[in-house]
C-alpha cells in the first residue's frame, strides 16, 4: 500500500475513530472494486434481507390456524417491517461503504478521490450524529490537505458547534487555526484559541506557536513552545508534525534570542564602471520582551575606473513592539567620508489592526552613494506612506507614495504599487505585477541619476519554497516589462534575484542572494548592475 502524503498528517482525524473501529474497517481487497466506484448495493446484503424473510415465514405458518381477520393483520405488519429494513439497510451501508472507500485512498494518497467519497457520505448520515463528526472530521483533514483553506475553517467551524469530547474539539480548534494561518490569517487563528489554553496535541502546540510568530508576536510563540515541552515531546520524529515544531523552534529563537550578532557583506557593480561595497557588523541585545537595542557598524568602499572613496557610518538603535498592533524601529548614526562628518537617521512605524490591512510611516536621510555624489556632500532625506492589504485568500495588494529631498535642492516625488497572487501554496509560486514612478523637480544635477520623469511597470514569476527542514530558497524572475523616461529612451527592463536562507545549527542563521538588473540607474544604453549579499546571524 503507498504511504501517506506526509503533508496530509499535519491535523489528526478526529471523531472518535479509536472507540468505533468496526465503522473504518476495511473490506478485503475482492470488495474494494464496488467501493472504489462509490455506488454499494443492497443485494450484496441479501444474506440480512433473507433471514428477515424466513422469519416472517415461521411466523406465518404459526398463526396460520388462528382467526383470519388476525393473520391478514399480523401478516401485512411484518412484511411491512421487513420492506422498512430492506429500505433503511443501503443509506447505512452506503456510509460505510463510502467512508471506507474514503480512507482507501486516503492511504493511497488520492487525497482528491478520498474527499469525493467523504462528501458523498456525508449526505447519507442520515442525522446520525457520530457519523456526521466522523464525516466532517475527514472532509476537514483531506480539505487541509489540499490546501483548501477557506473549505477546511468552514468545516472546523462547523465541528466546533456541534457536541465534542475534550479530545476531538482540541483537533477541530487545531484544524481551524491551522485554516486561518495558511490564508495569510494567522491573528485570526490566534485569536480564536481560548484564554489559558491547555494542550495536549503536539499539532495544537505546532498551530497555535505559527499563528502567534506569523502574527509578529515572537514572545507569545516563544511562551506556547517553552511550557509545552511535554506535549512537544510527544510527536513522531518522523512525522511532518516534528519537522515544522523544529522549524518554528528554530525560527522563534531566531526572534527571541537575547543576543544577536551579524556580519554581513553586499556589493553592486554595474556596466558603468561604479563599485559599491558594504561591509557590515551589527550587534543587538533583548533587554526586555518586546524591546531591542543595538549598534551597526558599516565599512563603504566606492569605486569607478579612475577614483576611489572610503567611508565609515556607526549606528545606535532599538526596535519595540509597543502593543499587538504598534511596532517602531529608530536609528541615528554618525557617517565620515574622506573630511566630511555629518549625522544619518532613519525611522519606521508599522500599525496593524488586523490581517486585512497594515500602515507603516518611514523617513530615513541616507548618503547618495556615488563618488561625484560624495564628494559633493549630497544627502537624500525621504518620507514614505505604505499600506497593504490582503482582500481575500492568495491576494496581496500595496501601495505606497513617497517624497524626496536631495541636498542640492532637487525634490523627488514617486510611487511604488504591486498585487501579488498566490498561484500554488505548495510550491510557493507566485506572480506580481508592478509599478513604480517618480518626478524630478530639477534636470541640472550632477553626481546621480536624474531623468525629469521615470515610469516602470514589471510583470514577474517568484518561487518561494522549503529545500529541507529549516532552509528555503526563492527566485523572482522578471518575464515582462516596460520603463520609460525622460529624457531617455523606452527599455524593455529585466531582472532575475535568487537567494537562500536557513539555518546550519539551532545558532547559526545563513542568509544570502544575488541578483541582476538592466532597469535603468543610468543614461547609458544597455544599461546592467549585479548585486548580492551574504549573511551570517549568530545567536547566544
Amino acid at each position: 500500500m503507498a504511504k501517506i502524503d506526509s503533508s496530509s498528517l499535519g491535523i489528526p482525524l478526529g471523531g472518535n475513530e479509536s472507540s468505533l473501529g468496526s465503522v473504518f474497517y476495511i473490506h478485503d481487497s475482492s470488495e474494494r472494486g464496488s467501493q472504489h466506484s462509490g455506488k454499494p448495493k443492497c443485494e450484496e446484503y441479501n444474506n440480512i434481507i433473507y433471514i428477515k424473510l424466513m422469519l416472517y415465514i415461521m411466523f406465518f405458518s404459526f398463526i396460520k390456524k388462528t382467526r383470519p381477520l388476525i393473520k391478514w393483520v399480523l401478516s401485512i405488519t411484518l412484511l411491512v417491517c421487513s420492506i422498512s429494513v430492506c429500505n433503511a439497510e443501503p443509506n447505512q451501508i452506503n456510509w460505510k461503504n463510502l467512508n471506507q472507500a474514503g480512507m482507501q485512498n486516503t492511504l493511497n494518497s488520492n487525497p482528491k478521490q478520498a474527499l469525493i467519497y467523504y462528501n458523498k457520505a456525508l449526505q447519507l448520515t442520515d442525522n446520525n450524529d457520530v457519523f456526521e463528526r466522523i464525516t466532517l472530521f475527514n472532509i476537514g483533514k483531506m480539505q487541509l490537505w489540499l490546501e483548501q483553506y477557506p473549505e477546511a475553517e468552514h468545516t472546523y467551524l462547523t465541528l466546533l458547534k456541534m457536541p465534542l469530547d475534550k479530545q476531538d474539539h482540541e483537533i477541530a480548534l487545531a484544524g481551524l487555526v491551522k485554516s486561518l494561518a495558511y490564508q495569510d490569517k494567522p491573528r485570526s487563528g490566534y485569536n480564536s484559541i481560548p484564554n489559558n489554553p491547555h494542550y495536549t496535541l503536539p499539532n495544537m502546540v505546532l498551530v497555535a506557536a505559527q499563528a502567534a510568530l506569523w502574527s509578529g508576536w515572537s514572545e507569545k510563540a516563544q511562551k506556547i513552545l517553552d511550557s509545552n515541552q511535554s506535549v512537544i515531546r510527544q510527536a513522531d520524529p518522523k512525522s511532518i508534525t516534528y519537522r515544522d515544531l523544529k522549524e518554528v523552534t528554530y525560527a522563534t529563537n531566531a526572534e527571541t534570542a537575547k543576543n544577536k550578532i551579524t556580519p554581513s557583506y553586499d556589493f553592486e557593480n554595474d556596466s558603468d564602471g561604479t563599485n559599491i561595497k558594504h561591509y557590515n557588523l551589527e550587534a543587538s541585545h533583548y533587554f526586555f520582551p518586546d524591546f531591542r537595542a543595538g549598534l551597526n557598524f558599516t565599512s563603504a568602499a566606492i569605486s569607478n575606473d579612475n577614483q576611489r572613496i572610503h567611508g565609515e557610518n556607526l549606528f545606535a538603535g532599538v526596535e519595540q513592539r509597543v502593543n499587538n498592533y504598534i511596532n517602531y524601529q529608530a536609528k541615528i548614526g554618525y557617517s565620515t567620508f574622506n573630511s566630511w562628518n555629518h549625522a544619518l537617521w532613519s525611522a519606521n512605524l508599522d500599525i496593524q489592526p488586523n490581517d486585512m490591512v497594515s500602515f507603516s510611516f518611514a523617513n530615513q536621510l541616507e548618503n547618495v552613494e556615488t563618488i561625484t555624489a560624495l564628494y559633493n556632500k549630497t544627502t537624500y532625506n525621504s518620507t514614505q506612506i505604505k499600506a497593504t492589504l490582503n482582500p481575500i485568500y492568495r491576494l496581496r495588494i500595496s501601495g505606497s507614495v513617497f517624497y524626496g529631498m536631495f541636498s542640492d535642492d532637487n525634490n523627488r516625488t514617486g510611487y511604488f504599487t504591486s498585487a501579488n497572487y498566490l498561484l500554488f501554496d505548495k510550491f510557493g509560486l507566485s506572480t506580481e505585477i508592478r509599478a513604480r514612478g517618480y518626478h524630478s523637480s530639477k534636470t541640472d544635477t550632477t553626481g546621480y541619476y536624474n531623468p525629469t520623469s521615470l515610469d516602470e511597470q514589471d510583470f514577474i514569476i517568484k518561487l518561494n519554497h522549503r529545500l529541507l527542514t529549516n532552509w528555503k530558497y526563492y527566485i523572482n524572475f522578471c518575464v515582462l516589462g516596460h520603463q520609460e523616461t525622460n529624457p531617455g529612451d523606452v527599455t524593455n527592463p529585466r531582472f532575475t534575484e535568487v537567494g537562500i536562507n536557513g539555518f546550519i545549527t539551532k545558532n547559526l542563521l545563513l542568509n544570502a542572494s544575488y541578483g541582476y538588473s538592466n532597469s535603468n540607474y543610468s543614461t547609458a544604453q544597455g544599461y546592467g548592475r549585479h548585486y548580492g549579499m551574504i549573511a551570517l546571524q549568530v545567536l547566544f
